[in-house]
């Protein structure tokens, strides 16, 4: 009995698992296996902008590119993992754009780019060349990473005062 206890300790402080970047969504093929980063090597993939999620307390960087059907461009997907959902929640309010869209626990989607959190991850999803086809791609690629992420958090505490009018 006490070695069962031990592993219900083990499971219930265990992090959650990382997103699934999946190897296709409608059309578009994973390129390559997905390349990693933490916080010493965020800047070999964003030179400039690795301060923003290091801000807020960024662990891991997964990022996945797609190649698309012929004629259409490749397109990218970001997850951060962050401190915790209050700060998915600022990088997603620092990144937003564009018109809601329903994915994650709030997402915007402008220009070809989706970004969304859900617990303690923020996501970027973008095509490279905006069409049709690319923004259900975008989208449908969206929707799979958000439906691998088992958690869900809310936002700081100041922001759930606010009134929501006017906000998005």
């Amino acid at each position: 009995m006490p070695m069962f206890l031990a592993g219900a300790v083990m499971i219930a402080t265990a992090s959650p698992a990382l997103p699934t970047l999946p190897d296709e969504a409608a059309g578009w093929k994973a390129a390559a296996p997905a390349n990693h980063y933490d916080r010493r090597t965020i800047f070999e993939y964003i030179d400039g902008h690795g301060e923003v999620y290091l801000a807020y307390g960024m662990s891991v960087c997964d990022t996945r590119r797609y190649a698309g059907p012929e004629g259409e461009g490749d397109v990218v997907v970001d997850t951060f993992e962050m401190a915790s959902p209050a700060d998915a929640f600022g990088v997603y309010t620092h990144s937003r754009e564009g018109e809601p869209a329903d994915v994650g626990q709030g997402a915007s989607y402008g220009y070809g780019t989706l970004f969304f959190w859900k617990g303690r991850h923020f996501v970027s999803v973008y095509a490279e060349r905006e069409s049709e086809r690319a923004r259900g791609a975008v989208m449908s690629l969206g929707r799979a990473v958000a439906a691998s992420i088992g958690e869900t958090g809310y936002p700081p505490a100041l922001a759930r005062r606010l009134p929501r009018a006017g906000l998005d």
